[in-house]
């Protein structure tokens, strides 16, 4: 049974009275809620009637933290907001981390590029980068457990992998990861806003997620969550007024006084916002991501998640009906928003996208460590119409 309210949210995505929308691990249309609050703000940044924009839109990122809490589980004071991608927030964290030389760093072999250029530029600082080997699509957690040891200094994992949905056991790793003291660092675009996401159950001490896949909010915002254990023992990777408390005075007096040369020392904020750097924030990004988050939240992160693996499992179906291979995990433990298939090597899969997209159907072709496929993802909005337009001209395809 469809949620009602995933109904109305449907209502709030232009893109449906279109297109069959099923490729929101790669890019996300906006709700008519975010779009709405963007153009208000724009307009504010054009006429200035109440002055200044600054008292407007200084709450706003405050705003955005505690509307990204409720969905993680997670107080605002361990959210930052850091700019504009995933990967910028991964790579403040290993900022922060500072891994050394005779360090190493565990991750496996399902990483999104990203995060391998990254962890290249520490490997040229002399730390070890150990690699967890995956087979035919997953691992366990025994196989990156094995490469901790005492001088691991993090371990950085997909907490959704983006090739075909699998979903590693974070919980355990991160358990092992603590007991040896190690920094445990999530790429989570492919979860937060699909899948459930509970920091206190999974325990990264930094999980970062772009707004512009399921948080449905492509605008150029992203959040980063830090753990109270990070923000206590790590110093930020930048130091700047925006991560410093405000003057007793407040920004406008302290601004006007004479007595200052630009080089006064400030204390990071004990909080999340320690690792956000710079003067200005992307506001019209945390204005759209707020909203966006906003609208998952009134759906309820469970009901979300139910509606997805409702949907993925009549998908599932189909394409086994037509004996297509589906390789992303059918476990409920480790399945997520995202099913791939193979449709032949990787030419004819990309053909089959191309096919699909002309008939106004939007898909995906992705691969890497030995798997690959046409990935389909599918979320609360979608209804089981989309699932069985797609599947039509699967066997239109397969029939031509």
């Amino acid at each position: 049974m469809v949620d009602s309210k995933s109904l109305e949210a449907r209502d709030e995505f232009e893109v449906f009275r279109h297109r069959t929308y099923l490729n929101w691990a790669s890019l996300s249309p906006a709700p008519a809620r975010a779009i709405r609050a963007v153009t208000q703000m724009a307009s504010q940044a054009a006429s200035f009637r109440t002055g200044s924009v600054d008292p407007v839109w200084h709450p706003l990122s405050n705003q955005l933290r505690e509307e990204a809490g409720k969905l993680i589980n997670a107080p605002a004071e361990e959210i930052a907001v850091c700019g504009s991608s995933t990967t910028q927030g991964i790579q403040l964290a290993f900022d922060a981390i500072r891994p050394a030389k005779g360090d190493n760093i565990v991750t496996c072999d399902m990483e999104f590029p990203s995060s391998g250029a990254e962890l290249r530029k520490w490997k040229a600082g002399g730390t070890e980068i150990r690699i967890a080997r995956s087979s035919g699509g997953s691992f366990t957690p025994d196989d990156v457990i094995e490469l901790i040891d005492g001088r691991t200094k993090a371990v950085v994992l997909s907490s959704v992998s983006w090739v075909n949905g699998f979903r590693p056991d974070v919980e355990t790793i991160s358990r092992a990861a603590h007991e040896k003291g190690s920094y445990v660092v999530l790429d989570s675009v492919q979860h937060m806003g699909a899948m459930e996401f509970d920091t206190r159950k999974l325990r990264p001490d930094f999980a970062a997620a772009g707004g512009q896949k399921w948080l449905t909010s492509p605008f150029g915002a992203a959040l980063l969550y830090v753990s109270r254990r990070a923000i206590e023992e790590l110093e930020p990777p930048h130091y700047s007024l925006n991560n410093s408390p405000e003057p007793e005075e407040g920004w406008n007096s302290y601004f006007a006084r004479r007595d200052k040369t630009g080089f006064e020392e400030f204390a990071s904020v004990p909080a999340a916002r320690k690792m956000e750097y710079g003067g200005w924030l992307n506001h019209v990004g945390m204005v759209a991501l707020k909203e966006s988050i906003a609208l998952i939240n009134s759906v309820g992160s469970s009901n979300v998640q139910r509606r997805i693996r409702d949907l993925s499992r009549v998908l599932r179906e189909e394409l086994e009906g037509m004996k297509f291979n589906v390789i992303s995990p059918a476990d409920e433990k480790s399945s997520s928003s995202i099913t791939t298939f193979e449709a032949g090597g990787a030419e004819a899969s990309m053909k089959t996208v191309n096919r699909l997209f002309e008939k106004g159907i939007d898909v995906s072709c992705r691969g890497g460590s030995g798997i690959g496929g046409v990935r389909v993802s599918v979320h609360h909005m979608n209804n089981e119409d989309d699932i069985l337009r797609l599947t039509t001209a699967l066997r239109e395809l397969k029939a031509a």
